[in-house]
């Protein structure tokens, strides 16, 4: 009975789901690492196979509440161990920024001139120039609680960049170690 009660409500969960697949134009498909926290599927990925079946061939484990409510705020990302604070900011490598940027909630912002951002930028970023007065109002249409992946040509103007970004509450910074050049030198896309 606790069987076929598991299997209708899992049949009535998958109707739920939506029944069209978009095709996959995520150029940026470099896995997480073991361990790595990703909070929502990269943009535009169609599901795995196995999602679609129906068979079930051993139960789900069951989280305790216990277990969650009194775990550590401890996050293994990328080879380094760092502790869950407000306002922090993350500078990675190629692999890891193309990664995040795949993540559908994450926000892309080129902080270079509107002249080099037309010259090629990754796709999906907005520019907002570091060097524009008006960039701290700018960056007020941004979420503040969802993530921020941000770069420009070489690193530096975007760790600046950052570092308002933490100054106006924003949650979760990724900086490209590099910025611009590095993704091109690891042979990333761009579009114009």
């Amino acid at each position: 009975m606790n069987k076929l009660f598991f299997l209708i409500l899992l049949f009535l969960i998958l109707l739920s789901c939506k029944t069209h697949q978009r095709e996959s134009v995520n150029k940026y498909t470099t896995p997480p690492e073991v361990g790595i926290l990703t909070t929502d599927l990269p943009r535009y990925s169609k599901p795995p196979a196995s999602l679609n079946s129906t068979k079930i061939e051993e139960p789900l484990p069951s989280l305790k509440k216990d277990s969650l409510v009194n775990s550590k705020d401890t996050i293994s990302t990328f080879s380094n161990t760092i502790h869950r604070e407000e306002n922090l900011i993350q500078t990675v490598p190629v692999s890891a920024f193309a990664w995040e940027i795949g993540i559908r909630q994450t926000q892309i912002v080129d902080v270079r001139t509107l002249v080099e951002y037309k010259s090629g930028h990754i796709y999906d970023a907005i520019n907002i120039s570091v060097d524009d007065p008006s960039f701290e109002n700018q960056i007020q249409n941004l979420d503040k609680n969802s993530p921020v992946a941000i770069y420009c040509k070489s690193g530096i103007r975007s760790i600046y960049a950052a570092k308002i970004l933490k100054d106006h509450g924003f949650q979760i910074i990724y900086n490209l170690d590099g910025g611009l050049n590095s993704w091109l030198k690891n042979k990333q896309e761009i579009v114009k």
